[in-house]
């Protein structure tokens, strides 16, 4: 079976931007210059990702991107359902529901929910968009580019904002470095 995604402009994606992930609370994660968008709203931004070598004598973070924690999205317009950004939005939203190449579908959406009972995991193939999988492609690369980054400047710890425990959690420590 196969299944076309559509988009109901239901707007859950835009009320519900802080998740649970990895056991961390996170916003939406904005890929470098993306906070931008944001600058009316600056309470809506926070640290997401940063990077730091723990062997340096005085170990210092470096932010590698932001996350928009408000709910709902400052940018959403209730009336219309729609981003007032729409053109500019972020990445993530361009994804939206999948993700990690399109082999998840973010169980928060309005989409998923009507087709959930015909969706077949691993067998249901579910066709997105070309600006989702160019919105998923960039967003990994970005992340492959922090990892390669880790590995060239010595900076060993990868570390996630939680906005729930409004600390720095570290992640995991990247091998060979």
């Amino acid at each position: 079976m196969t299944l076309r995604f559509e988009c109901l402009q239901c707007g859950r994606c835009c009320n519900r931007v802080r998740v649970e992930s990895c056991g961390l609370t996170q916003g939406l994660s904005l890929l470098p210059g993306e906070e931008k968008l944001f600058a009316e709203f600056p309470d809506a931004i926070m640290p997401h990702a940063a990077i730091r070598n723990p062997r340096h004598r005085k170990p210092r973070m470096k932010v590698v991107n932001y996350q928009m924690v408000q709910e709902p999205c400052p940018l959403y317009d209730p009336d219309t359902r729609t981003c007032t950004q729409y053109d500019k939005r972020p990445w993530v939203c361009r994804a939206y529901p999948f993700s990690f190449g399109g082999t998840q579908i973010e169980a928060n959406c309005g989409w998923h929910d009507s087709v959930q009972a015909q969706i077949q995991y691993g067998e249901t193939a579910v066709i997105h968009g070309n600006e989702q999988a160019n919105a998923e492609q960039r967003i990994d690369s970005f992340f492959m580019a922090v990892h390669k980054r880790m590995q060239r400047t010595g900076r060993t710890q990868l570390l996630m904002y939680d906005i729930a425990l409004q600390e720095w959690v570290q992640l995991e420590a990247a091998e060979g470095t």
